[in-house]
């Protein structure tokens, strides 16, 4: 089959040491996304090591080189010799003799520590104008991610030639403890652990079994030989490619990466292992336990990504679920039948599965929920779909491709699946023509051979999970250098470049404004392709009506005129139009997408919606008995009690509006039809605000919405529950970690660029909070921190910290936290800080699809003019003296710190020696 053109006109280069490089132009924006991806991920693991090739990411996302990182190698390279010499015994010492082994390694990391400068890789991205700083691992894969102002391609360059010539993985202690973090965080995720028992027994046997971030008992003996010897096999440039996205000159490019990528040395590829998946010989189930809303998950086995039969099994599971009008959709979702259903398939290098998913309704049995899914799979086999299905999927994979190549980001993942996959580019670019050539027996076949073989069944239950009581190492604080520099930091930040000028924005030119009778419209061109999107805004929501949010969830589930629900989905699905619905505390928009031919006949229908939406009695009864349900449920679940607790903490007992319930299960049983008919049919006349990008005429667009006399609204003023003092509230929760949130309500302040910077010293690239947590002492793997500027000049603001850390360790992060936030800024955190925060403002570009958002927000913040220029002035021209004035009050500021956690395993006594502890119950923070 021949391909269609490439519309990304992608150029693919091998360099003479073998590295491969992708370059794609787009020149929309003046930022370039970037990704350097290594074949290899944790399909290589060892078997009896599993883990390393995260941890090797961690490594090198993080801790520098021989040049970076370091403020004499020389000398801190004998206690890193020593670290690695003492991990080795570790691995096989007996228990009796780790303890002492443990001791040494701290002593060594402390002793290397005086060296080490943390984070200076993301110091120097935060002060290029970096965004994204990123990395991660998958089982075929480990990709290093970042998106840069253009202009700053050739210090780029000198980065990553030095990241991945001369790597030094010190701080391996602490870095580890990290990861540890973060497998007990997954631990407290319910989709994670039940995704993780399904693969464990759909690839039995095979890497792609095990899970990423290792087995408990291997991050507790970790290896620094055998993670070196990771790199040296598979990090080597014939196993690695450079992938670029954005505003370049690919020649330029070129020429940079030769220099400073194509110097590596050129080493032999590594030979991968012929590895297979058993195939299943009989069907297997495998039984979870985990707080909240149980679950199944149905899995089969498929084929790899480069098989010839991955194009029809992709229809075939968009014809079991594109959540319009596949047989899951419209068959159990959304006549609610059950609870959620959906599909989903994964095509990796060397093997490939198919899955199923769902939750039940309240009274319906995991067994009953079993009976349903497996009979959208019946009526799959049975050809239960039409020609003209086909052709809707196909029209909407179009309209999603088209959108994703707006993306640089987008792009970059495409041709970054062309390299780990060894898929020819043509074939990637090329897969909606491959999808077109699929025939319904092509469908039918596939279909067949792969969902009559054995299965994995995976059910979840609402339980007590079994979690583990790790014991962590003894980690000594280290004492975080945060003023001095290596001489290749310096380098890098003074080498001459073009300064990065702000894209200022002006109305006239890239939006235009309509006002009429109330209606504000405001507009921008799409200068990609025909794709419009439309969203109307009223300024009604959850705080000023508490039924609304739940009429706002009915109209999502009603029909119009003479189409029921599942009909209006199916129609729009073959329309191509997008249409969606949400509510925020004070504002609802309704949102429409589609095809340039396709507004006027979208803004119809929305119209029709509002103003005679279709919802049985059954219909409602069916959805507010599921809400009820679900809520029920959800309040066992660890997320939504953290976000239960700091609503309460913020808002008040009185005042909280979480999710927007305040109504009890007897105030929602009372809502009728009529309440949603009377809120929908008002809808049209209140919505103030038209945002609008796509290719037709502002006037256009505006004669389409309409709109009257409006009378001006009032949006109230963000107003939070002010502390009497500093105080612990506490919920139990049994999790393997602690969820710490410190909130501290700050008056209304009118300098948004105050809280700005002062972000940028908490929680910005190596912000205060992460290194002095994560970094100096490995007790979190995230730990952020941001004091959040107001919307408007009236509103309050908070300031935040949150951390996630097991339970031993949460009276010292809270002691910490509170120790950090009242600490003297030093003069270096503010100048690095100061300097970075000026460089991402000049170099921060919005996106078209944002710009009429954008210029919407400015206005109604009373703003004529991008305020962005005034906001850099005033950031240059802000001193460490008046930065320490506006933040001297947190040291005494009344605060909460919202703690979720396991308060058997957490030390209650050593908590109510730092501040008074409230205990709250779960069931004191609901009010259904």
């Amino acid at each position: 089959m021949n391909a269609p053109a490439d519309p990304m006109k992608v150029q693919i280069h091998r360099l003479d040491n073998g590295l491969t490089v992708y370059l794609s132009e787009n020149r929309e924006l003046p930022r370039i996304s970037i990704r350097v991806v290594v074949k290899a991920g944790a399909a290589e693991d060892p078997a009896d090591r599993t883990g390393i090739a995260h941890y090797l990411e961690h490594m090198l996302a993080n801790k520098g080189t021989t040049r970076l990182g370091t403020t004499d190698f020389s000398a801190e390279s004998p206690h890193l010799d020593t670290i690695r010499a003492l991990y080795d015994r570790l691995i096989t010492a007996p228990e009796e003799e780790r303890a002492a082994i443990y001791a040494q390694i701290d002593a060594a990391g402390l002793a290397a520590s005086r060296f080490a400068v943390p984070n200076e890789l993301k110091q120097v991205y935060g002060l290029l104008g970096a965004r994204k700083l990123n990395a991660f691992t998958s089982h075929d894969q480990t990709a290093y991610v970042v998106d840069i102002p253009a202009g700053r391609l050739e210090q780029w360059a000198m980065l990553e030639g030095d990241r991945f010539s001369a790597p030094v993985f010190r701080s391996f202690q602490t870095e580890v403890e990290t990861v540890f973090e973060e497998k007990m965080r997954s631990l407290d995720n319910p989709g994670r652990r039940i995704s993780a028992a399904t693969r464990g027994a759909l690839w039995s046997g095979h890497p792609y079994g095990a899970e990423i971030l290792g087995e408990i008992a291997h991050l507790q003996s970790p290896s620094i030989s055998r993670m070196e010897a990771y790199y040296r096999r598979w990090y080597v440039p014939g196993n690695m490619a450079v992938i670029l996205a954005g505003d370049f000159d690919s020649d330029h490019v070129l020429a940079l990466i030769r220099a400073h990528l194509g110097r590596l040395p050129a080493a032999p590829i590594p030979q991968r292992p012929q590895r297979t998946v058993s195939p299943l010989v009989q069907d297997q189930r495998i039984a979870i336990r985990h707080p909240g809303t149980e679950e199944i998950r149905i899995a089969w086995q498929t084929v790899p990504f480069g098989h010839p039969d991955r194009p029809a099994i992709t229809l075939m599971d968009m014809l079991m679920d594109n959540r319009a009008s596949g047989l899951l959709n419209r068959n159990l979702t959304i006549p609610q039948k059950v609870r959620s259903a959906g599909a989903f398939p994964r095509f990796l290098r060397e093997a490939g599965g198919w899955f199923m998913h769902g939750s039940p309704r309240t009274g319906q049995t995991l067994a009953e929920l079993e009976g349903l899914l497996l009979e959208q799979v019946d009526r799959l086999l049975d050809g239960d779909f039409t020609d003209d299905s086909l052709s809707a999927i196909l029209d909407n994979y179009d309209l999603g491709y088209l959108k994703g190549l707006e993306s640089n980001a987008t792009r970059v993942g495409l041709m970054g699946q062309s390299f780990v996959q060894d898929a020819p580019w043509q074939g990637v670019y090329g897969d909606l023509a491959r999808l077109r050539a699929v025939t319904r027996p092509d469908i039918l076949a596939v279909a067949q051979r792969y969902l009559t073989r054995p299965r994995i069944t995976t059910t979840r239950h609402d339980d007590t999970a079994d979690l583990p009581s790790p014991t962590p190492p003894p980690i000594s604080g280290r004492t975080i250098n945060a003023t001095a520099h290596s001489p290749f930091f310096s380098a890098v930040v003074a080498h001459p470049t073009p300064p990065t000028a702000l894209r200022v924005l002006a109305a006239g030119s890239d939006w235009q404004r309509i006002d009429r009778g109330g209606l504000r419209l405001m507009t921008a061109p799409n200068p990609h392709n025909d794709l419009f999107q439309l969203t109307w805004r009223l300024h009604q929501g959850r705080v000023e009506d508490s039924r609304w949010v739940v009429n706002m969830a009915l109209l999502r589930r009603s029909g119009v005129g003479d189409m029921n629900h599942a009909a209006l989905s199916a129609a729009l699905y073959r329309m191509g139009v997008s249409m969606s619905v949400s509510t925020s505390r004070h504002i609802t928009e309704l949102r429409l997408g589609g095809r340039q031919d396709r507004l006027a006949e979208a803004v119809a229908l929305l119209k029709s919606r509002l103003s005679d939406p279709v919802i049985t009695a059954e219909e409602r009864r069916a959805h507010v008995e599921d809400a009820i349900a679900h809520r029920s449920t959800a309040r066992s679940e660890r997320g939504t009690i953290i976000k239960a607790l700091q609503e309460r903490v913020l808002r008040g007992p009185t005042l909280s509006r979480f999710h927007g319930l305040s109504l009890t299960d007897a105030d929602l049983r009372t809502l009728t039809a009529d309440d949603l008919y009377q809120r929908c049919r008002s809808i049209h006349d209140r919505f103030r605000v038209g945002l609008y990008v796509g290719p037709h005429d502002p006037q256009e667009v505006e004669d389409l919405l309409g709109g009257g006399s409006l009378p001006e609204l009032s949006i109230p003023s963000v107003r939070y529950a002010q502390p009497a003092g500093r105080r612990i509230v506490l919920v139990h929760h049994e999790t393997a970690q602690s969820s710490i949130h410190l909130l501290c309500p700050r008056p209304p302040t009118p300098q948004r660029h105050l809280p700005m910077l002062l972000s940028e010293i908490l929680g910005g690239s190596a912000g205060l909070v992460f290194q002095e947590i994560r970094e100096a002492r490995g007790m979190a793997y995230a730990a952020q921190a941001s004091w959040g500027p107001s919307w408007r000049a009236d509103d309050e603001t908070l300031m935040w910290a949150s951390v996630g850390t097991q339970a031993d360790k949460t009276p010292a992060v809270v002691a910490l936290l509170l120790e950090l936030i009242a600490a003297p800024l030093s003069p270096a955190r503010f100048a690095r800080a100061h300097a970075a925060i000026q460089e991402k403002l000049r170099a921060a570009r919005v996106s078209f699809r944002s710009i009429p958002g954008v210029a919407e927000r400015w206005h109604s913040q009373g703003h004529a003019v991008d305020p962005r220029p005034a906001r850099l002035a005033a950031l240059s021209e802000t001193t460490l003296d008046a930065l320490s004035a506006f933040a001297a009050p947190l040291a005494e500021a009344p605060l909460t710190i919202a703690i979720v956690g396991d308060t058997t395993r957490l030390d209650r006594a050593a908590l109510e020696a730092i501040l008074p502890v409230e205990v709250l119950s779960a069931d004191e923070l609901f009010v259904y």
